[in-house]
C-alpha cells in the first residue's frame, strides 16, 4: 500500500453515510482473550538501503521524504554513487519488470542484514511473501550489487551518523504504540493458525508511503508494517511526530499480511467483480498505485478490516469516519463489507477463523455486483 492519492470524493463520502449512516454495530461474542502484543518500533537497515537504493534509481514512490533534513543528509553521503551498478540494476529492475512500490520493501525483508545480502530463506522454492516480479535470478544478481553498495558507500557509517534521529523518530512511535495500538485485536479477529511477529519499522526516506511485507522463517510468520515518517517538525527541517491518527496507517499495514493471503486464494471468485468494478474506479485507484483489480479486492478487505478494528477500540463513530474515508477512497462497498464482518464476529461459533468466512465475502461480492449493474 502506498499513501499518495488525493481525498477527491469526501463529498461523496459523507453522501453514502447519509444512505449507509450505521455500520458496524454488532457487538462481537466473546472469543478466548489473547496476550497483549508489544511491538517495538526501529530503523531496519535493510529497509534503510532498499529505500536509499531505489530512490537514487529514481522511483518516484521512494522520492517523496518530507524531511528537508534527512533528504539533505542522503544527497550529502550519496548523490555521487547514482551510478553505481546497484542503482543502474535497480531502475533496469523497475523499467523491465515493475519492481517498484511494495516489491522493493518485500525484499527488504527477505534479506539476513546488509552486509551479506543473502537470503533469510531460501528463494527457491519461491517463499510466498516475495513478489513474482522478483525473478530469482535478477533477485540474487541485485542482491549481490547491493552488498557491493553497501561496501563501497559505507553504508554503515551513514546509519551511524544517522542515529540521532533515527533515536528520535523510534521513541515517539513507541511512545504512541505502547499507549493507543492495542493489536491484540488481530489475533482475535483472525484467529491465526501460524506463530505471529509484528515488526513495526520507521522509514524517514518512504515518506507518506507505507507498506505490509511478510516472511515465513519455519513455523513463523514475520509481518511488518514499514511506516513513512509523514509528520515531520519545523516546517519540515525537525525530526519525525506520530500522532494517533498514524495508527490507521499501522493497523492497515498489518492487515495485509493476513488478508492478502486469503484474497489470493479467492482470486477465481473474485474476478467477475474486480474485472467489472475497477474500471469504474480506476483513476481513483491508480491514483493510489493500485494499479490491478486483484490488488483492490486485497485492499477492500483490508480497509474493511480497519473499520471493525476502530468500532472495536474506538466505537462505532469512529467506524463510521473510517468507513466514509474508504468510501471517498473509491471502495464504495466498505460500509457493507465493514457490516458483513461485524456479522462474522457474532458468529465464531459457526466460524472458528476468519479464512472459514471467505466464502460469506465471495458471496458479498458478487451481491453486490449484481445490485449495482
Amino acid at each position: 500500500m502506498n499513501s499518495k492519492g488525493k481525498n477527491t470524493f469526501i463529498a461523496y463520502a459523507f453522501a453514502a453515510a447519509m444512505i449507509w449512516p450505521i455500520v458496524c454495530t454488532a457487538e462481537p461474542n466473546d472469543v478466548n482473550i489473547p496476550e497483549p502484543i508489544k511491538v517495538e518500533a526501529v530503523i531496519d537497515p535493510r529497509v534503510e538501503l532498499m529505500s536509499v537504493i531505489f530512490y537514487l534509481a529514481g522511483n518516484e514512490e521512494y522520492n517523496q521524504c518530507r524531511s528537508k533534513l534527512f533528504s539533505r543528509r542522503v544527497d550529502k553521503h550519496f548523490k555521487k554513487y547514482k551510478d553505481h551498478h546497484a542503482v543502474k540494476m535497480a531502475k533496469n529492475l523497475r523499467e523491465t519488470r515493475g519492481v517498484s512500490y511494495d516489491t522493493v520493501m518485500g525484499i527488504a525483508v527477505h534479506i539476513t542484514d546488509i552486509n551479506s545480502c543473502s537470503e533469510l530463506v531460501p528463494f527457491e522454492p519461491r517463499p510466498d511473501g516475495l513478489d513474482s516480479r522478483w525473478q530469482i535470478s535478477d533477485a540474487r544478481e541485485f542482491l549481490k550489487t547491493c552488498r557491493d553498495f553497501v561496501r563501497d558507500t559505507d553504508f554503515n557509517e551513514f546509519l551511524r551518523q544517522n542515529k540521532d534521529m533515527y533515536d528520535v523518530a523510534a521513541d515517539r512511535l513507541q511512545q504512541l504504540v505502547d499507549s493507543r495500538a492495542k493489536l491484540d485485536w488481530f489475533d482475535k479477529f483472525f484467529s491465526p493458525k501460524d506463530e505471529i511477529k509484528f515488526n513495526l519499522v520507521i522509514s524517514i526516506l518512504n515518506g507518506p508511503s507505507g507498506y505490509g511485507p511478510h516472511v515465513k522463517i519455519g513455523d513463523k510468520l514475520q509481518i511488518y508494517c514499514i511506516l513513512g515518517a509523514m509528520q515531520i517538525d519545523l516546517f519540515g527541517w525537525g525530526y519525525p511526530s506520530f500522532h494517533q491518527g498514524f495508527l490507521t496507517g499501522i493497523v492497515h499495514e498489518f492487515a495485509h499480511s493476513y488478508c492478502n493471503p486469503i484474497v489470493n486464494k479467492h482470486t477465481s471468485e473474485l474476478k467477475n467483480f474486480g474485472e467489472k468494478f475497477y474500471p469504474k474506479v480506476e483513476k481513483q485507484m491508480k491514483s493510489q498505485a493500485y494499479a490491478s483489480w486483484q490488488t483492490m479486492m486485497c485492499e477492500s478487505l483490508v480497509r474493511a478490516c480497519e473499520v471493525r478494528y476502530a468500532y472495536a477500540n474506538n466505537g462505532s463513530e469512529q467506524a463510521n469516519w473510517v468507513a466514509q474515508y474508504q468510501v471517498s477512497r473509491g471502495f464504495l462497498w466498505t460500509p457493507q463489507l465493514a457490516e458483513l464482518l461485524a456479522r462474522y464476529e457474532k458468529q465464531r461459533d459457526k466460524y472458528p477463523d476468519f479464512e472459514s468466512f471467505m466464502p460469506r465475502v465471495v458471496e458479498f461480492f458478487a451481491a453486490y455486483s449484481s445490485e449495482h449493474d
